[in-house]
């Protein structure tokens, strides 16, 4: 096998037009070949198919065999000599499987239909640019320790973002955080 003339290949597993199994058996013929060599680029790669897992909330079966694929490439990148490739993919396999675990466990529906969801989405949108945290509890009247809950579901099901600005934390919404305020909006006009 030519490594150099699979290297396009490795385009087709980050932009997600190879499934897992094509893609273990192109890894593992990259690392045989030369692994010092192509490892950071199949690392590279797999960043992609991660994000791509974590950004469209992957589930299932075809989620399961990716997170099989990405700790049977950790093992070829130690066995190779490369751990610090090897733990960066085990990391990657790490934050998908959280990702997929905490869209288990707060499935979208579910948070969507929670009574303060719909005011905070809201509030950021009447507010029309980043909110503090005390802005925004002011805005919503919620509380501290709910607010707190409730932020971190919403920015794990990328609604909203949170970024630092002095002492202070900015809560702003995702697009995807203002179409939802945007469709809450267009729900109560549509009762009046």
């Amino acid at each position: 096998m030519d490594g150099a003339a699979n290297l396009g290949n490795l385009d087709d597993v980050a932009s997600g037009d190879l499934p897992p199994g094509e893609t273990l058996s192109l890894v593992r013929d990259l690392l045989r070949e030369d692994a010092p060599r192509y490892g950071r680029k199949v690392y590279r790669s797999l960043l992609e198919v991660a994000w791509h897992l974590v950004g469209d909330r992957a589930s299932g079966h075809e989620a399961s065999l990716w997170l099989d694929m990405f700790g049977r490439t950790a093992g070829m990148l130690r066995e190779c000599g490369l751990s610090s490739l090897s733990c960066q993919v085990s990391a990657l396999a790490d934050m998908v499987e959280r990702s997929l675990r905490f869209a288990e466990l707060h499935p979208l529906e579910e948070v969507m239909a929670r009574r303060h969801v719909p005011i905070v989405l809201k509030a950021l949108a009447l507010h029309g640019k980043p909110m503090d945290r005390a802005a925004l509890s002011r805005a919503t009247g919620l509380s501290e320790m709910s607010q707190s809950r409730m932020l971190a579901i919403l920015e794990g099901h990328g609604l909203i973002r949170r970024s630092r600005r002095g002492p202070e934390s900015q809560i702003s919404l995702t697009a995807a955080g203002t179409g939802a305020a945007d469709g809450f909006s267009q729900i109560v006009a549509g009762i009046s």
